[in-house]
């Protein structure tokens, strides 16, 4: 008895103590963890965007005619096009013009409103003659002055995961005077923004140290949610990074009694999806059919040019270019609370009481029992036999059986329905899509598809299986081995809204080509949960690496935020697995990471053994202004990478995070490149293995970093803490050690 409450003393004073260090802590960390804010005087960086190809004089036979006063060998360059806001679009330069003479300008050192001289032999009127040019800004970006989102607050209150290993390798210099100057020029990357640059990245970038505690939090908070308004007002959240209790513009529905007849389950039904439209209407109030026209039109033209471009300045023909932007400012003058209005309303229809109703109502009986049309589309229940939908509805209910589905699955409908709900309570379900969207997909309005139980197979090309484009889509399976195939921008890609995927329970296999697995592009939220079971991702297989390395695919996605470089931020990526023994296979671009102005995140919860295999960055990466966070929680894992430029790679003004809390981890990092903790051009990247007898195979941790884009330096740490038997290349266990470059090796 004495001994117990000795030791319940001595716990309270450990926490004492804990709390006053922390307490003392707080003040001597607030330096180095403060926001930062812009540089004075800062201009931003000019964008290039004229492609042109370099020939000798002597090989336009025509032109030297013209100009005999060049010898042969001397090099032009013929402009092949100029990207929308690129170097020379004002002074009216066009494809076929000839470069012949320009002043030295570099990318490092010139700002916006530069001038750099030419000599332009012009096309047009076959003369040459003298011309200034005006180093442009980045499309459409101005100054915005920075405002702490109120989802910041909860992340100050404690220090960073390992603050207190590191931190004192931070106070010292040279270190030190180098993050100071290395953090102003990651806030000045921020200081101009585009109309589509989400809180949190302003938040993250001018607070790399806590991006480990947002992602572990977002995470967490993925994990606990469950029910659809959860989702809903999670996803607002994040878009916000701010809280989202309600939206302020739904009604409440007295719900059917236990008793209620077939026609008044039917009447309540009518009721929600009048309100959803309502509510549509209202999100798009400020958007013409027209312009919804014009987007319903080019879009799958959009995703070509993403699709093979990636970056969309590298598309030809500047055209599509511009008809791409303006789909993207038609909808984000989308009312955002309006339109999560809708799908919260949208959620009042999955109501498993009234379903137990419908059940006992129609006991066994098979094939249509009640269809109905409404203003908004049809409402129909079928029975527990064996179903073909082949008709576009509103709302279908379906009580069992082997079904098929073969119809808009879930789905907006152009000019018929807004508000796409299917609930299918039981039955291998097949779901097979040909359309440009499906399978829960937000195309322009909501939809939504719950499948409750059966071992269901879904299949389409793009945007399907919860994705969205302008709406919300959400595809949530219950339980069943589930097998999802897709080609691109699908299981969980979003696009001007929020995508969910969810499977609750099974062993099951996600197959998407290129561009999905949890893809937050501009202004969207995508999130992939699996639940539970021993589950397979595999994001690649259509298109060979931009690269062009033999034998590597693209993938972009398994968790990843995507802008579209360089004229519109990126949104939020989340692939969440809570348990399971579970195998990653990706193509470039994949597991975690950020591209342009975004944040992707890849966090496997379970405590079983994984596997990961990548192509280039991929398992926590981030490329081009963004961040990228991947976290494993337990198991002996095992990583390999078809390349390198993997586990945990920071390039270009960008933040990074890879962490592995615990087991017996192998590592294969491939060779001839950088990995393991490797900041170039002004990055950051943090690499923590928490436990373990861990193995790095391929190359030594903290390849030196590379600072030539923009001068400065950048910063890597790489920690090992697990207290294990570590082996490394040129390495050695249980040492410490700060190195040129900032970079900071601690074993212990």
């Amino acid at each position: 008895m004495r001994n117990n409450v000795f030791s319940e003393k001595f716990v309270r004073l450990m926490i004492f103590c804990a709390v006053i260090f922390v307490g003392m802590m707080l003040p001597a960390a607030e330096e180095l963890l403060k926001v930062k804010e812009m540089t004075p005087g800062y201009t931003g960086k000019f964008i290039w965007g004229m492609f042109t190809e370099k020939r000798r004089l002597k090989d336009i036979l025509p032109l030297k005619a013209d100009l005999p006063q060049y010898p042969d060998d001397h090099k032009v360059e013929i402009i092949r096009y100029i990207t929308c806001g690129g170097i020379g679009e004002k002074e009216g330069l066009q494809p076929g013009d000839v470069i012949l003479e320009m002043s030295a300008y570099s990318s490092v050192t010139n700002r916006p409103g530069d001038k750099i001289r030419a000599k332009v032999w012009r096309k047009a009127s076959g003369k040459a003659s003298e011309i200034e040019l005006t180093a442009p800004q980045y499309y459409q970006v101005k100054y915005t002055p920075y405002q702490k989102a109120a989802g910041a607050d909860e992340f100050e209150k404690t220090l960073p995961p390992d603050w207190e290993t590191y931190a004192d390798f931070l106070r010292k210099e040279p270190v030190r005077s180098n993050l100071d100057d290395l953090r102003q020029r990651l806030t000045d990357i921020d200081s101009l923004t585009d109309a589509y640059r989400l809180p949190v990245f302003r938040y993250l970038i001018r607070n790399p140290f806590r991006l480990e505690q947002v992602s572990r939090s977002w995470s967490s908070k993925i994990a606990a949610a469950e029910k659809l308004h959860e989702l809903l007002l999670l996803s607002k959240y994040m878009l916000d990074f701010s809280p989202a209790e309600h939206t302020g513009v739904l009604k409440t529905y007295p719900r059917p009694g236990k008793d209620a007849a077939a026609e008044e389950i039917f009447e309540y039904y009518v009721q929600i999806l009048q309100q959803c439209e309502e509510l549509h209407k209202a999100a798009w109030a400020r958007i013409t059919q027209e312009e919804r026209g014009f987007v319903r039109k080019y879009r799958h033209e959009a995703f070509e040019s993403i699709c093979k471009y990636h970056m969309l300045s590298y598309e030809p023909d500047t055209a599509v270019t511009r008809r791409t932007l303006k789909i993207f400012e038609i909808l984000n003058r989308i009312e955002q609370n309006a339109l999560f209005a809708q799908a919260q309303t949208a959620a009042l229809l999955f109501d498993e009481q009234l379903i137990s109703r419908l059940k006992q109502i129609y006991g066994n009986r098979q094939g249509i029992l009640f269809n109905k049309n409404t203003p908004y589309g049809e409402i129909v229940i079928a029975g527990s036999g064996d179903d073909y939908h082949r008709r576009d509805a509103a709302l279908i209910i379906d009580l069992g059986g082997d079904d098929i589905y073969l119809n808009n699955q879930a789905s907006p409908v152009a000019g018929n329905i807004n508000t796409a709900v299917i609930i299918d309570v039981s039955g291998n379900d097949c779901y097979s899509s040909t359309d440009s969207s499906g399978q829960g997909c937000g195309d322009l309005g909501v939809g939504m598809l719950l499948d409750l139980a059966g071992d269901d197979t879904y299949t389409g090309i793009e945007m399907v299986q919860g994705s969205a484009f302008g709406g919300i889509g959400i595809l949530y399976d219950r339980d069943g081995n589930d097998s999802y195939r897709a080609i691109r921008m699908s299981q969980a890609a979003a696009f001007f809204g929020a995508g969910w995927l969810i499977d609750q329970a099974g062993n099951d296999n996600y197959t998407v080509q290129h561009f999905g697995q949890a893809l937050g592009s501009v202004r969207g939220t995508g999130i992939l949960k699996d639940n539970s079971g021993d589950d397979l991702y595999i994001c690649k297989g259509i298109q060979q690496t931009s690269y062009n390395t033999r034998g590597h695919f693209d993938g972009w996605g398994q968790g990843i935020g995507f802008g579209v470089r360089p004229f519109a931020s990126g949104g939020i990526g989340i692939l969440l697995d809570n348990s399971g023994s579970d195998r990653y296979d990706g193509g470039t671009f994949t597991q975690g990471g950020g591209y342009y102005y975004s944040y992707g995140i890849c966090s496997d919860r379970g405590v079983a053994n994984d596997f990961y295999s990548g192509t280039r960055y991929s398992n926590g990466f981030a490329a081009h202004q963004a961040l990228g966070a991947f976290i494993e929680h337990g198991g002996n894992d095992v990583y390999r990478t078809l390349h390198c430029v993997s586990l945990g790679i920071s390039w270009d003004e960008t933040v990074v995070l890879f962490a592995d809390d615990q087991g017996d981890d192998i590592y294969h990092s491939g060779t001839g490149g950088i990995s393991y903790s490797a900041a170039h051009q002004n990055g950051i990247c943090f690499f923590f293995d928490r436990g373990g007898n861990d193995r790095y195979n391929g190359m030594p941790p903290l390849p030196a970093s590379r600072n030539t884009y923009h001068l400065g330096t950048s910063l890597a740490i790489f920690m090992d803490s697990g207290s294990g038997d570590d082996h490394y290349l040129k390495r050695q266990n249980n040492t410490v050690s700060v190195e040129p470059g900032d970079d900071i090796f601690i074993d212990r």
